[in-house]
C-alpha cells in the first residue's frame, strides 16, 4: 500500500519536517546491538545509512536501553563509527535505569538468554572487530544539550528507543526546547480507524505473552516517566510506530546481494545483518528483518515516504496501559503527529540503493 495524500488518510508532510534540500542535521539516540545474537539489527542499520546517504548529516550518536544495555551500545557505535573512518562523531552513553526507577533487569535477562536459545547458532560465524579505542563519554544528556545549542533549530533528534536521554536533557536546560528541530521517535501503536491507516504486522511467537505483559518494555515503554516528561514538554513530536515499520523488511536474499567492495563498514553490516534476516525468517517467520529504525531515520529527510496525521496523546491512557495515540480533537491533550501509512516501494527503493544492494540479481 502506498501513502495517500488527501485529507482522508493524511499529510503528505507534518508540519516538524520538511522534504530536505540540503543534509539533513541529526543525532542519533540508539540501543544499537547490531553483531549480538538474537538481538535486532536495525537500529545499527540506521547509523550505518545515516553515514552513507547523502541526505543526512550525522552529528552526534547517544545510546540508550532496549535491544541492550547502553554502554553494549555505546561500544557497538564506536565500533561502527571506527569502521566507517568516522571517529570525529562524539558518542555519549546513556543510563539503563528508567526515571521513574523501574527494575529492567527481567527486561534484559529475557535478552542475554535468547542468545542461546532458538536460532543463536546463526551467529556462529560471526566475528566482532575489537573494541574500539575511544570511549564514549557521559553523560548522554549532555551531549544533547550542546548538540542542540551549537546548531539551534536545524538538529532532528531520531529517538530510536527510550526517550530517557532526552528527558534528562530537558530537565538539565529546559531552554534547548524551542531550538529543537524536531524529534522522530520510533514506537508506540495505534489502533486504525480507516481503511487508508495501516494496522500492524507483527508476530513474535519466540516471546510468550507473559513475557511481554510482565518483564520486556521497549522504546515507548521502557522509561514511561521520560515518555510523558517528553510528551508534556511540547516538542514538535513525530512518532514512527509499529504500524507502519512493521511493513518494512529486508530479506536475507537481499542482504546477500550487498556490494562491499572491501568496505569495512559495508563488510561489518552485511556480516551482521544476514544472521538477523536468517533468524526473523525461520524462527517468527516473517519476510526478513524489520527496518523499524531506518525508516524512522528516512522520515527526518524524507517525511513523503509516510502519510501523517496530527493525534492526541493521552497520558493517562498511557499510564493505564491502554491506546494513548487517539483522534486529535478527541480530547484536548497533548499533539503529537504518527505516520499513520508508508509508501513501503519507495522506502525500500531508498534502503537497497542506500546499503548498496544489487537489484539486478534479485
Amino acid at each position: 500500500m502506498t501513502a495517500q495524500h488527501n485529507d482522508t488518510c493524511g499529510a503528505a508532510c507534518p508540519p516538524p519536517l520538511r522534504r530536505a534540500e540540503a543534509p539533513v542535521k541529526v543525532l542519533l539516540d540508539i540501543d544499537n546491538a547490531m553483531g549480538l545474537p538474537v538481538r535486532d539489527a536495525d537500529d545499527g542499520v540506521a547509523l550505518a545509512l545515516a553515514l552513507w546517504s547523502p541526505e543526512f548529516e550525522l552529528t552526534a550518536c547517544t545510546t540508550c536501553s532496549g535491544n541492550c544495555r547502553a554502554s553494549a551500545s555505546a561500544q557497538n557505535t564506536l565500533r561502527m563509527l571506527e569502521l566507517a573512518g568516522a571517529d570525529a562523531v562524539p558518542v555519549a552513553a546513556g543510563t539503563d535505569t528508567p526515571l521513574g526507577g523501574e527494575d529492567r533487569a527481567r527486561h534484559h535477562a529475557f535478552l542475554d538468554a535468547k542468545a542461546s536459545g532458538a536460532g543463536a547458532s546463526l551467529w556462529d560465524d560471526v566475528s566482532l572487530p575489537a573494541p574500539s579505542a575511544r570511549q564514549a563519554s557521559a553523560p548522554a544528556c549532555r551531549l544533547i544539550i550542546e548538540t542542540v545549542r551549537r546548531h539551534p533549530h536545524e538538529v532532528v533528534l531520531v529517538m530510536e528507543g527510550a526517550l530517557t536521554n532526552l528527558a534528562l536533557a530537558l530537565r538539565h536546560a529546559s531552554d534547548i526546547a524551542p531550538l529543537i528541530g524536531a524529534v522522530v521517535h520510533m514506537g508506540g501503536v495505534f489502533a486504525p480507524r480507516c481503511p487508508e491507516e495501516m494496522a500492524p504486522q507483527w508476530k513474535t511467537p519466540d516471546i510468550p505473552e507473559y513475557v511481554w505483559r510482565h518483564a520486556l518494555r521497549f522504546n515507548t515503554w521502557y522509561d514511561p516517566q521520560a515518555t510523558e516528561e517528553v510528551v508534556r514538554a511540547g516538542l514538535p513530536l513525530c512518532f514512527v510506530p509499529v504500524n507502519v515499520t512493521s511493513r518494512t523488511c529486508l530479506s536475507s536474499h537481499q542482504i546477500a546481494q550487498m556490494r562491499t567492495a572491501d568496505d569495512p563498514l559495508r563488510c561489518f553490516v552485511r556480516r551482521t545483518l544476514l544472521p538477523w534476516a536468517r533468524w526473523s525468517e525461520q524462527v517468527r517467520g516473517l519476510d526478513g528483518a524489520h527496518m523499524h529504525d531506518a525508516l524512522a531515520l528516512a522520515v527526518a529527510a524524507m517525511p513523503h515516504l509516510c502519510s501523517w496525521k496530527p493525534f492526541c496523546f493521552d497520558v493517562q491512557a498511557f499510564r493505564d496501559g491502554r491506546d494513548f495515540l487517539l483522534p486529535f480533537g478527541d480530547k484536548p491533550y497533548h499533539r503529537v503527529w504518527v505516520a499513520t501509512a508508508v509508501d513501503a516501494a519507495a522506502f525500500h527503493a531508498w534502503l537497497l540503493a542506500t546499503m548498496g544492494i544489487d537489484v539486478s540479481a534479485l
